[in-house]
């Protein structure tokens, strides 16, 4: 009765010990593009911001620049640019980049976090 009791703690903890693969996706950070894709909130303000797998983006609350939709480029981990009807665009430096935070300068107001829901 013993070995039996012995092998049932050895198999338990064996089957205990062993961990399943982790299978949550990795978020890579290491440029504007490969976190850009999604809904932003704006600071600490309730405005979001989407910007869409097709190289779109909708600002409803005119944050970012004055059309509340229009396409979007990145460059590198340094720049966002917001595009307006085809002729005006506007700069925006990346101040930082991680998996769920842009921080972004803003004219006139600083450096304002957006924060990925």
């Amino acid at each position: 009765m013993k070995h039996l009791n012995l092998l049932a703690l050895t198999f338990f903890i064996i089957f205990t010990a062993c961990s399943k693969e982790d299978n949550t996706p990795t978020c890579d950070s290491s440029s504007i593009s490969k976190v850009i894709e999604g809904t932003w909130r704006y600071g600490t303000s309730t405005s979001q911001v989407e910007f869409k797998a097709d190289k779109t983006y909708t600002d409803s609350d005119l944050k970012l620049y004055s059309c509340t939709s229009g396409a979007y480029n990145t460059y590198g981990t340094t720049t966002l640019e917001v595009i307006c009807g085809g002729s005006k665009f506007k700069s925006i430096n990346v101040k930082g980049i991680s998996c769920d935070t842009l921080k972004i300068q803003v004219s006139g107001v600083g450096i304002v976090s957006l924060i990925k829901k």
